[in-house]
């Protein structure tokens, strides 16, 4: 889903597999049960418009090396993992006559004073990853001394000089211990890895469920690391099923936040089996300290239905890095509509979760959990046309690429410096011409939503002919900001460039310039 250098993820779902960086034994397994453990489908019936309490599966206790697991193979190979939209495609992903195969005129590269990477280095490929399959779904994170990247079928730890320090190790394998659902054996990717620097843990998570069925059930999969050190410190384990009331929604496209109390993620609910199969979205927030202890515990969830997101899905929960929200301050997910029309507004939900009274938990406003505000930003146009998003071009080929362009991007980025809060976001536009790169910044200091963004801006690099997209943003302590994205034309191949502004730049720029990370070698 994404790559990542110091906290920036760069680029988003169905990107490519390089990692970059700035700055057989027996395996023990505890079954531990801080609570009865109900029947896998059982959950606490909401009330109108209240919440779902989802009791998860586990905690299970890896107590081992990753480095000595045996190996589960995937077994899914060459899949095709299948791109599921808000609304299907109605064009063909192929332009009729391919676009153009000579390259653009374009504007001399402008000047840059962006520092260059001080490590780039090889990530998990299509081979080590013991699946091949397509696309890689690529993530990771870094913390103090690690790199977790995951592809769609496993993940490896490096050390931040890019030396390997376990794996790839397939998710059947780290999951093996979930008996009796689908993440002990049939995990199917999409995973998410992060670090959580409130308690010095790592989290590393995929969905998990038959393939070959519509029947479901589904799951998401979650690992929490016992300690800073994810290759030897063990792991609770945990599986929480997508919506038992509904067992066969998949839950797609999951994406996470890290908050001051919580574990916050949402999903994409699509029932395969349907002729309508977009559902609606589910939110969630998961005890940190439940699951960082193996206790048992439940999971607080919310669904919104499809008429009251009107036109959104893919709502993105808040995460931040430097500078904490209060404690007990309430969640922020965001999103974009779906639309390949003028658009000018930023979607804007509030989560607030009781595990103490899960009854008194709030996701959005009303019984339906309409957003709690929508701020006004300038006009934009979603990367999107004819229904599908793969309008990205390369050259050599008349095959597009998937732009994502229909949503905002991980990550939504909280921050609290001084006496400012801040929500920062960022998502790909077709304006005009080739894609460019919106970012804004949204003052929400109070927890008050805002009519408007405190700045923002379209960046093309001076409109210089290359299509910019699945941009990732974050900031460090003193509210720099960096933004990873990656770059194509008809006239080169795919390659990872990233740009950025200080503090203290003019609003509204990204007046460090840009810098190449990565040139494109070829493409698949």
């Amino acid at each position: 889903m994404h790559r990542t250098f110091d906290g920036i993820r760069l680029g988003g779902q169905r990107g490519g597999v390089r990692a970059n960086l700035i700055a057989l034994g027996m395996v023990l397994i505890t079954l531990t049960f801080g609570v009865p453990q109900p029947a896998l489908a059982e959950r606490a019936a909401p009330e109108a418009g209240g919440p779902d309490v989802i009791q998860l599966v586990g905690p299970v206790s890896l107590d081992q090396d990753l480095r000595t697991l045996p190996v589960a193979a995937d077994g899914r190979s060459g899949y095709v993992h299948p791109k599921l939209m808000r609304s299907p495609q109605t064009q063909p992903t192929v332009a009729p006559n391919g676009p153009s195969r000579e390259p653009p005129a374009l504007a001399p590269f402008a000047p840059s004073v962006m520092p260059t990477p001080t490590v780039n280095f090889d990530g998990v490929n299509f081979v080590t990853s013991g699946c091949g399959c397509l696309p890689p779904d690529t993530d990771g994170d870094v913390g103090p001394s690690h790199y977790i990247q995951s592809v769609n079928s496993s993940f490896q730890i490096f050390d931040k000089t890019g030396a390997t320090l376990s794996g790839p190790t397939t998710f059947n394998s780290f999951f093996a211990a979930l008996l009796s659902t689908p993440c002990s054996n049939l995990n199917d990717g999409d995973g998410v890895t992060f670090y959580d620097g409130v308690s010095d843990r790592w989290v590393v998570t995929d969905f998990a469920f038959n393939t070959g069925s519509t029947a479901g059930p589904y799951y998401e999969c979650i690992g929490v690391s016992k300690g800073a050190n994810p290759v030897s410190s063990g792991w609770w384990l945990y599986a929480l099923q997508v919506d038992p009331g509904h067992v066969k929604w998949l839950g797609d496209y999951p994406k996470f936040g890290a908050w001051s109390d919580s574990y916050y993620f949402s999903v994409n609910a699509f029932d395969l089996s349907a002729a309508t199969q977009f559902q609606g979205v589910r939110v969630y927030a998961l005890d940190r300290n439940a699951l960082n202890s193996g206790a048992g515990t439940g999971a607080i969830a919310f669904t919104v239905l499809p008429a009251t997101l009107g036109n959104a899905y893919s709502l993105l929960p808040a995460t931040y890095r430097y500078g904490a929200p209060a404690a007990g301050q309430a969640e922020y997910f965001a999103a974009i509509d779906s639309l390949a029309v003028s658009l000018n507004q930023v979607h804007v939900w509030r989560f607030h979760a009781d595990f103490v009274t899960p009854a008194s938990s709030t996701f959005g406003t009303g019984a339906l959990h309409a957003a709690n505000g929508n701020i006004t930003v300038a006009n934009f146009t979603d990367a999107i046309s004819g229904g599908t998003t793969n309008i990205i071009p390369q050259t050599g080929t008349s095959a597009l690429l998937d732009s994502l362009g229909d949503k905002l991007m991980a990550n939504l980025y909280y921050q609290r410096l001084g006496a400012v809060e801040s929500l920062y976001a960022v998502h790909t536009v077709n304006n005009s011409g080739p894609t460019g790169i919106r970012w804004y910044q949204f003052n929400v200091t109070g927890g008050v939503i805002p009519a408007g963004a405190a700045q923002t801006q379209t960046f093309t690099n001076g409109s210089d002919g290359l299509y910019r997209w699945m941009p990732s943003l974050a900031l460090d302590g003193a509210g720099d900001l960096a933004i990873g994205y990656s770059v194509s034309s008809s006239g080169m191949n795919p390659a990872i460039r990233y740009a950025g502004r200080l503090k203290a730049d003019a609003a509204g720029t990204l007046a460090q310039g840009e810098v190449v990370m990565q040139a494109g070698g070829g493409h698949q």
